[in-house]
């Protein structure tokens, strides 16, 4: 469990926040707005779903990932590591994320922030909620707006006049992103026919530039993609008597995603159009206008039963409907186009799970089946077009156990043989820099996981928390995103295994004045394929993957500094992560491998809160990437530097 009330008050993203408070890692493309990829026990992408109260984030407003989520909508996070409850559906291999928002409706709240950051950053949050007493209802509204140009100087290579290379300072031109959405509901709680029902829908607007190629070697002037979204979802809950309750959610969601690459010019790294090509298209001189249409149905079920206090039985169905279809403006209608294929999946998980909870000892057991079916078609090399099916079924899974040792100590271990299909995204590629691969498989997991914890425990000097967990992973038919230069791709390549350990603590003082946290984890995931592309490289570590990291963070905190029941609190926020390399390791020679160096990366941030009548308000500056580090993730894309942070923010009551 991860609280945001302290986190509210800075600057730092949720995916930022999530990083430095949780043991979810963390890996971006770039800055606001670009691809993330998060991690847990070593594994990351979609080996990790994330859900907003439950509903999969890809039927929220936020699709473009966690990082997107204003920071202010969410009360705490739920992480889940390893075994995930069968109410959540999920088919994951690393474990999942929840993010709940308010649950106390039965209330007015109003609330807004606005920061103002480097690189020419804009960011807006608002939200509201009317409670009703007599009608035991609520209405509730949130909305956000954000928009940079991420204009960040990086160091790239460049040629001269004489078409020598060499290395120069300049700033990102093209890595623009903006971005607008939000989300209108309703709800009734506490009626005969229902415990609490919500109804709400939503819209979002994303739209983003590309600067350069996955290798940060080839820039783009006009190259861009964007996404618009609409939907729905609903809610139910109701128990009946003692021993059983149902819940149910149903969402819909319309997505359209767009990407243009019509450019006759190439750029420099200085924003000059220095020579026009013969055709348009600077990724591979091929003019591109695609766009995809995408719809999508999510539903679940929960069937709970408790005979006794201490025995629960539960039976989940989760299913998915998703269809699409999309085209190129730029291929004539009488040529072959892969994208108008009308493409299809439906996936489902029905699980069944039985827990028990007897003093200090809680444990949980349960079975899942997993099923996918997809439909698509392809052009082969003798121009025929052939339809493909695929019918996937799997089983899976698992058992966990938890014992209370003392209050605030308690140990837990588990084990699962886990599945996770493809997502559509991975398989029918996103329309833009992510190309299909329409004979992906599932990949699956044997997981096990055993570890100490220590909750908030009082002592005589303050309040300690702390871990220490250690994690095995056997999977099979790992889905890797391999770089192609302009496009990027997922592929079944590899049998991995995954082998990690993580320690954190933590220690407030009476009064939360004084507060200090670290952590440390260290994961080994290597190639273990003996047949197959991959049994060239056995033995290596997964390229592309960081391997070890320490974060550390303290915090002192004054009170009553200008007015009664204010505060000011001064944060510092480290992280460290060490070298790794972008490929196979055994490939190349000692001093030539491709690597992504040992880097570490501060913050320093102030924060005044000061209540009063009309709301709490809030100011906080953050200097991130205090020391101008070189920060690079993915490929050798190099991030932002320093950057500063201001942010108000206003909450009543």
């Amino acid at each position: 469990m991860v609280e945001l009330e302290r986190a509210k008050r800075g600057s730092a993203d949720l995916g930022e926040v999530l990083a430095r408070k949780s043991s979810l890692k963390v890996q971006r493309e770039g800055g606001l707005g670009s691809l993330g990829r998060y991690s847990l026990n070593g594994l990351s992408g979609d080996r990790v779903r994330f859900f907003l109260d439950g509903v999969p984030l890809e039927f929220t407003p936020y699709q473009l990932g966690v990082g997107n989520v204003p920071i202010g909508l969410v009360d705490r996070v739920e992480v889940y590591q390893g075994v995930v409850p069968v109410q959540f559906g999920a088919d994951a291999l690393g474990g999942a994320v929840n993010l709940v928002t308010d649950e106390a409706v039965q209330a007015n709240r109003f609330g807004g922030s606005y920061e103002l950051a480097s690189f020419q950053t804009h960011r807006l949050s608002l939200a509201g909620r009317v409670h009703s007493p007599k009608l035991r209802g609520f209405v509730r509204a949130n909305a956000f707006a954000d928009v940079t140009a991420n204009d960040y100087a990086i160091d790239a290579e460049v040629f001269d006049d004489s078409g020598q290379v060499s290395t120069d300072r300049v700033r990102r031109f093209h890595d623009g992103y903006r971005a607008v959405g939000g989300t209108l509901g309703a709800g009734l709680v506490q009626q005969s026919w229902a415990d609490r029902v919500i109804a709400q829908v939503y819209a979002a607007d994303y739209a983003r530039d590309v600067q350069h190629n996955t290798g940060m070697t080839v820039p783009y002037g006009e190259v861009t993609y964007g996404r618009r979204s609409l939907g729905g979802n609903v809610s139910y809950r109701k128990r009946f008597g003692r021993t059983w309750r149902f819940d149910a959610q149903l969402g819909y969601a319309e997505r359209s995603s767009r990407f243009r690459d019509l450019s006759n010019c190439r750029y420099d790294w200085y924003g000059r159009c220095f020579i026009r090509l013969p055709l348009a298209g600077e990724l591979d001189s091929v003019p591109l206008d695609r766009h995809v249409d995408e719809r999508g149905f999510f539903g679940r079920a929960d069937v709970t039963f408790s005979p006794l206090p201490e025995h629960t039985l539960t039976l989940s169905l989760t299913p998915r409907i998703l269809s699409r279809r999309g085209g190129d403006r730029q291929i004539p209608a009488d040529k072959y186009d892969a994208l108008r294929a009308e493409r299809s999946m439906q996936s489902g998980v029905l699980g069944l799970a039985y827990d028990l909870k007897s003093g200090r000892l809680a444990a949980s057991a349960f079975v899942k089946q997993y099923l996918q079916r997809a439909q698509s078609s392809e052009r082969l090399p003798t121009a025929v077009t052939q339809q493909l099916r695929t019918n996937q079924p799997y089983l899976g899974a698992g058992d966990s156990l938890r014992v209370s040792l003392w209050p605030g100590v308690y140990a837990k271990g588990s084990f699962e043989q886990a599945v996770r299909l493809p997502t559509a995204d991975e398989r029918f590629g996103d329309g833009g820099l992510i190309a299909d691969n329409l004979r992906l498989e599932p990949e699956t997991s044997q997981n096990a996981n055993l570890g100490a914890f220590v909750e908030d425990l009082e002592i005589p000097f303050g309040v300690v928390r702390g871990k220490l967990s250690g994690s095995a992973r056997r999977i099979d038919k790992l889905v890797v995103l391999l770089s192609t230069g302009s496009y990027y791709q997922y592929a079944n390549v590899l049998r991995a295994r995954a082998l990690g350990t993580e320690a954190s603590l933590g220690w407030s003082s009476p009064g939360d004045r004084l507060g200090l946290d670290g952590n440390a984890s260290y994961q080994d995931v290597r190639n273990t394929s003996t047949t197959g592309p991959g049994a060239l490289f056995e033995g290596d570590r997964i390229p592309n993957q960081p391997f070890f990291q320490v974060s550390a963070a303290a915090y002192a905190r004054v009170a009553d500094v200008l007015q009664a029941r204010d505060s000011l609190e001064l944060r510092w926020d480290v992280r460290h992560v060490r070298r790794f390399y972008r490929g196979w390791e055994s490939a190349g020679v000692d001093g030539s491998k491709l690597e992504v160096p040992s880097q570490t990366v501060h913050a320093l941030g102030v924060t005044h809160v000061s209540p009063g009548r009309a709301g709490t308000l809030t100011n906080s500056f953050e200097i991130q990437n205090l020391t101008d580090a070189k920060v690079f993730d993915f490929y050798g894309a190099q991030r932002p530097g320093r950057s500063f942070h201001w942010k108000i923010s206003l909450e009543y009551p």
